[in-house]
C-alpha cells in the first residue's frame, strides 16, 4: 500500500470510528469496512457477517417499485461514482428475516485506485411505516368517500373541486364533469336566492344555517330534495367547504303524497254528516271533525291527547249510567261494534244528545291495530219523533178502546131516555117527579153528546186535507177533554181575530191537540191553567224556518201551561 493509500485508509478509519451514525465503505460493490453503529442497526454481532457482502446480499430479492435489488444496488453505486453522490431509499433484510426501511446516501471516495463508495445508512423504517399507514389510510378514505351512498362535494370559491360517485347519481352526470362549475347550477329557482345569499355569507364568517333541505333541479330535468350538511375543511392544504348531502326525494315526495291524503280526509271528514273521533291504540285522542267538536262542545286542539272518556262521556238516557267506553270493546275485541239504545252523550257544557254509534279499528296492512275510528250522529230529533209516534200509537188505541166504550154505553143511554119518556106518560100528574124525569133525561142527553163526541174522535178519517174552522175545532177538543182533566185544571182559550180556516186534517190536528192538553196537564200535578192561543205569523224569505216552510202567512196554534215540567 503506498503512502496516499494509508493516508486515506487512515482518515476513512478515523471517520468510521467518531461518526454516530451507521457508516460502512464499499469496494467495487462489496462491503470492506463498517462502525459498530452499522452493525448493530444490521443487527450483526461482528465484521465478519457484512464484509465482504454486496448491498443485494442484505436485501430482499425485490424493492419496493418492483425492481430486481441487485440491478437497482449497482445502478445506486454507479450513479454515485459519477455524479460524486446519490440518496435513495432503500429495503434490508436482517439476517433474523425482519426488515427495515434505510435512507441511504452514497458518496464516491476520490483518489482512489478501486471504486470506493462511502455509505451513510440511517433507519426510517417507523417514519415510512407510517407514511405507509398513511398513504393506506388516505386511499381507504377516499375508496370509502367515492363509494359513499351519500353525495359528497367539496367546493372552493364557489366552483366545485372534488365529489364522488353519488353525486352523478343525483346530478345526472358523471362527477368529473362538474368540477370548476359553478355551485349553484342545480339549486331549483325556489331556492336559489336563499342558498347565494347564505354561501357568501358563510365565506365571509357570518354565521348562517349549516343544514337544509335543498331543493335542486338535475341534468336531466329531475326534481331532487337533499338534506345538506354543510362543514369547513382543509383540502389538498387549503380551505374548502364540504357538502355532505343525503337524497330525501322520495320521502319529500312521501310526505307530499300523505299530506295530500290526509287533507282530501279531512276534506271528507268535514263533509260527512257523522260526527267522527279517532284514537290511538291507548285510547287517546288523535282528531276530531267539525261535527264531532260542535257535539262534544270541544275544540280539537284541546282534546287531541285526551283519553276518549275525557271528551266522550256517555250515559244511558233512563238509568244515567255510564255506558262502556266503546274503543276499550273495539281494542278488546279488535272489530266493529255499536252502542247500546237509548245512549246519551253529555257535552263539555251540559247540554245532552242522543246518538247513536259505532267503533271500527284502524289495521295496517299487516292487520295490526294503529287506533279506533268512532262514527256517531245526532238522533235526537229522530228519538223525540220516535217517542211521539208512540204517544200517537197510544192515543190511537185510547181512542178505539173509548170507541168501544162509547157504543155500549149509548146503547145503554138510548134505552135510559126511553125509559123516562114512558116514566113521564104514567106520572103525568106528579110535576115533582116529572121534574126529576125530566132532570134525568137532560143529563142523559148531555151524555148522549159527549158519547158522539168520543165516536167522532175515534172514527177513523181519511188522510185528505179539508178546511177547517179552527176556532170551532179547538173549542170542540177542549170541551172533549175537559172531564178528563180534573177540576184542578183550567182551560183558557185565546182566539186572535176573525174566523180563520185552515187547510189540514181533522183528526190529526184534533189528536194533536189533545196530545199537548195532556202533556201540559202531567206538568201540572198540583192543578193550574192551559192555555190554547192562536195568532197569525208571517213567514219570509229570509227568515230560517226548523219546518222548513215557505215564506207566506201562517196561524200559530200554541198549547202553554203553568207548570214546573216533567219531572
Amino acid at each position: 500500500m503506498c503512502d496516499t493509500d494509508k493516508s486515506m485508509s487512515g482518515i476513512l478509519r478515523m471517520f468510521l470510528d467518531n461518526i454516530k451514525d451507521p457508516v460502512s465503505i464499499l469496494e467495487e460493490g462489496v462491503f470492506v469496512e463498517c462502525n459498530a453503529d452499522t452493525l448493530v442497526m444490521l443487527n450483526m454481532k461482528t465484521k465478519e457477517e457484512l464484509i465482504g457482502k454486496t448491498p443485494w446480499d442484505i436485501s430482499p430479492e425485490y424493492q419496493l417499485d418492483g425492481t430486481l435489488s441487485v440491478v437497482k444496488a449497482k445502478n445506486m453505486i454507479e450513479k454515485s461514482v459519477k455524479e460524486g453522490s446519490n440518496r435513495f431509499e432503500w429495503l434490508h433484510l436482517r439476517p433474523d428475516g425482519s426488515h427495515f426501511y434505510g435512507d441511504i446516501y452514497l458518496i464516491n471516495i476520490p483518489d482512489s485506485k478501486k471504486e470506493m463508495v462511502l455509505v451513510l445508512w440511517r433507519d426510517i423504517t417507523e417514519v415510512v411505516e407510517k407514511q405507509k399507514v398513511y398513504k393506506e389510510t388516505e386511499k381507504a378514505y377516499k375508496t370509502i368517500l367515492d363509494n359513499a351512498p351519500t353525495a359528497i362535494l367539496i367546493h372552493r370559491d364557489m366552483k366545485w373541486i372534488y365529489a364522488n360517485k353519488a353525486v352523478g347519481e343525483i346530478f345526472g352526470v358523471n362527477p368529473r364533469d362538474i368540477m370548476g362549475l359553478d355551485i349553484f347550477k342545480y339549486v331549483a329557482p325556489d331556492q336559489k336566492e336563499e342558498i347565494v345569499k347564505n354561501a357568501q355569507k358563510r365565506s365571509k364568517g357570518e354565521k348562517v344555517p349549516d343544514r337544509y333541505d335543498m331543493h335542486v333541479i338535475n341534468e336531466k330535468g329531475e326534481e331532487k330534495y337533499l338534506d345538506a350538511k354543510i362543514s369547513p375543511v382543509i383540502f389538498n392544504g387549503e380551505k374548502a367547504t364540504l357538502i355532505n348531502c343525503v337524497d330525501i326525494t322520495e320521502r319529500i315526495f312521501s310526505k307530499k303524497l300523505l299530506e295530500q291524503s290526509e287533507e282530501q280526509l279531512r276534506i271528507t271528514l268535514n263533509s260527512i254528516g257523522d260526527a267522527v273521533i279517532t284514537t290511538n291504540p291507548e285510547g287517546k285522542i288523535t282528531m276530531m271533525n267539525p261535527l264531532a267538536q260542535k257535539l262534544t262542545e270541544w275544540d280539537v286542539e284541546d282534546a287531541q291527547g285526551l283519553d276518549l272518556e275525557e271528551v266522550f262521556k256517555i250515559v244511558n238516557a233512563y238509568t244515567r249510567k255510564k255506558v262502556e267506553n266503546p274503543v276499550k270493546k273495539v281494542l278488546k275485541f279488535g272489530e266493529v261494534i255499536g252502542l247500546a239504545n237509548h245512549t246519551v252523550l253529555c257535552s263539555r257544557n251540559g247540554k245532552e244528545h242522543q246518538i247513536s254509534d259505532s267503533g271500527a279499528p284502524i289495521l295496517d296492512n299487516k292487520g295490526n291495530i294503529r287506533g279506533v275510528v268512532l262514527v256517531f250522529r245526532d238522533i235526537t230529533e229522530q228519538y223525540v219523533l220516535e217517542e211521539q209516534l208512540k204517544q200517537t200509537q197510544k192515543m190511537d188505541a185510547i181512542g178505539q178502546m173509548a170507541s168501544g166504550i162509547a157504543h155500549d154505553f149509548n146503547n145503554m143511554l138510548s134505552g135510559l131516555i126511553g125509559n123516562t119518556d114512558l116514566l113521564s106518560d104514567r106520572i103525568k100528574s106528579d110535576a115533582e117527579a116529572l121534574e126529576y124525569v125530566e132532570s134525568i133525561r137532560t143529563l142523559s142527553m148531555k151524555a148522549v153528546q159527549l158519547t158522539k163526541r168520543l165516536l167522532d174522535f175515534s172514527r177513523k178519517s181519511s188522510d185528505d186535507a179539508t178546511d177547517i174552522p179552527i176556532h170551532n175545532l179547538i173549542a170542540e177538543t177542549t170541551e172533549l177533554v175537559k172531564t178528563g182533566l180534573g177540576q184542578e185544571i183550567k182551560i183558557e182559550k185565546k182566539f186572535c181575530a176573525g174566523v180563520p180556516v185552515v187547510k189540514g186534517n181533522t183528526t190529526q190536528i184534533q189528536n194533536a191537540l189533545i196530545n199537548l192538553i195532556f202533556n201540559a196537564k202531567d206538568s201540572m200535578p198540583k192543578g193550574g191553567v192551559v192555555s190554547v192561543e192562536t195568532s197569525f205569523v208571517e213567514i219570509s224569505e229570509n227568515t230560517v224556518s226548523p219546518l222548513l216552510l215557505s215564506p207566506g202567512r201562517y196561524l200559530n196554534v200554541s198549547v202553554r201551561d203553568s207548570g214546573t215540567g216533567i219531572a
